[in-house]
Order: C-alpha cells, then sequence, then structure tokens
C-alpha cells in the first residue's frame, strides 16, 4: 500500500493506468519509478546459494505439490487478465480482476529483491514479505518490492480477503510466494489480501483496518 503524494500528477496518469498488455505495464512501472520484475531477484549471490542450502534440507510436501500444481503458470509466467486503477489519496493503487477469476486459480508470483531481514526497514518500507526458508534456521530473509516489482505489489488489505498467499517450491529448488483464489473473483472486482495482525500490530503499530 502506498499513499500518494502528488493527486494531480496521478490524476492525470489515470487513463494510462488500466492495464492488460505487459508492455504497457512496464511503461506504467517506470512512470512510477518502479522497477517492473515478473522474476524473484536476489541482492547477492550468496543470499541465493543460503535459500537453496536450507530448502535442500527442509523441502515440504504442501510447497512441492503447489509448485508441481502451478508449475507452467510459475514457468511461463501465466497470470489472469487484471487492471491496475488509482484508488484513491490514501491506497494508491489496487489490482482489479478484467475478467472472472474461478476459485483456486492462480492469480500471480509476488516478485522482488529476496535480501536479508533489515529492522531498521520496518518503518521505511512497506513492501516486505517474509519470505520462508525452512524449518530449522535462524536466518530471516524477505521480498523486498519497493523499487523492483510486478503487479502483485498493489494487492491491497481486507479483513475478508477473496486472495491468498501460499508459499510454492518449484523445480528450480526456490520458493516462490504466489496469489491464489479463495473463491470465484468476478470481473471488476478488486484483488484482496488479509496482510495479517503481524503487520499492522508489530511492524506498524496501526490499527487492524475492518476492510
Amino acid at each position: 500500500m502506498r499513499v500518494v503524494s502528488d493527486e494531480n500528477l496521478i490524476d492525470g496518469f489515470q487513463l494510462k493506468s488500466q492495464f492488460n498488455i505487459m508492455g504497457d505495464m512496464k511503461e506504467f512501472f517506470k512512470k512510477l519509478n518502479i522497477n517492473y520484475s515478473d522474476s524473484l531477484r536476489f541482492e547477492k549471490p550468496i543470499v541465493k546459494e543460503k535459500v537453496l542450502k536450507a530448502w535442500k534440507k527442509n523441502k515440504d510436501p504442501a510447497n512441492k505439490w503447489l509448485g508441481e500444481c502451478f508449475e507452467d503458470e510459475l514457468n511461463e509466467k501465466k497470470h489472469p487478465k487484471i487492471r491496475i486503477k488509482y484508488y484513491n489519496c490514501d491506497i494508491g493503487y489496487a489490482v482489479y480482476a478484467a475478467e472472472d477469476i474461478g476459485t483456486h486459480k492462480f492469480i500471480g508470483e509476488y516478485t522482488g529483491v529476496v535480501r536479508k531481514r533489515s529492522f531498521s526497514m520496518i518503518f521505511k518500507n512497506q513492501y516486505c514479505v517474509e519470505y520462508p526458508v525452512g524449518f530449522d534456521t535462524l536466518r530471516r530473509y524477505v521480498i523486498d518490492a519497493q523499487d523492483t516489482g510486478n503487479f502483485t505489489r498493489f494487492i491491497n488489505h481486507n479483513s475478508i480477503p477473496n486472495v491468498e498467499m501460499k508459499s510454492a517450491l518449484f523445480k528450480d529448488g526456490l520458493i516462490h510466494v504466489i496469489f491464489i483464489a479463495k473463491r470465484l473473483i468476478r470481473k471488476d472486482e478488486p484483488l484482496t489480501i488479509d496482510y495479517g495482525r503481524r503487520y499492522w500490530l508489530e511492524l506498524f503499530k496501526r490499527p487492524i483496518p475492518c476492510n
């Protein structure tokens, strides 16, 4: 979620901020000074090495099943038709379904830069999602989509969401954080997830919104 301060600039770009074509979406990201990436990136090669090593020891059957179930979507970067549209000055942008999306259908992958979690960034960066690295490691990593990511970074919070996040172990040996429809999502309906109590109470000390 981003607070937009220059409403005139955003309003002037509003008609161009509804995208179905990948080229247009990349141009939209460029206008916002965000690097578009439909794949995970790693801050340093050593981070990727440590993550791969951790998951060799901690293969969860459920994660592996999800990776196999959505192999084509992850491999070919498939996702339903979506639209990014300006919502308001408090929320910024939101993601809308440009077609009906069936229950349990793949929506997209949360992409960005995988790096070690930094407590100094907790109050500065609202686009970090925890990146799981197994059960017996004390290392904490995040996917940071503040400056690099795809359309999923614009999916907003709702206490009764229509989308959920899951961890899928792909054939590349890496965990991919994916979004799946919890129910039938109708065309023109906003895509939402529950950010969770930790986001609101621990990280940002904010009250939990009721919608």
